[in-house]
């Protein structure tokens, strides 16, 4: 007879900051990695999925896009300050796509008027 014990999922994924905040210029371009959202598993190999699970504005969900490998976020099309000038967006991180273990964060954005002499994207973690 042989029995294989399974390590069962204990330990829900954590995310390696409290809040995730950032200010992007507005002439940001498409295709730009502007922050990258991580969590750590205690549990032993799992292999951890982001998903953008919503957003406050059905818009903000179209201007970024999210690496589920990587947690990578990128914008995804061009912002504007006029028209919007912050997006909150809630990611998860689950160890598998049909997990039931999952963890969620808003992650901040604010999208500000670009002067010519300052290009600098700040972020706050």
């Amino acid at each position: 007879m042989y029995i294989k014990v399974i390590d069962t999922n204990n330990h829900r994924p954590e995310f390696s900051a409290s809040k995730y905040e950032v200010v992007i210029p507005e002439d940001t371009m498409p295709e730009t990695e502007i922050l990258q959202v991580s969590a750590t598993d205690r549990d032993e190999k799992n292999k951890l999925i982001y998903t953008m699970q919503g957003s406050t504005d059905p818009i903000s969900l179209k201007k970024f896009r999210l690496d589920p490998g990587t947690g990578s976020l990128y914008t995804s099309e061009k912002l504007d300050h006029e028209t919007m000038n912050q997006h909150i967006l809630t990611v998860m991180v689950s160890k598998h796509r049909m997990s039931s273990v999952v963890s969620n964060k808003q992650v901040f954005f604010n999208v500000f008027l670009i002067c010519p002499f300052n290009s600098n994207v700040y972020l706050y973690v």
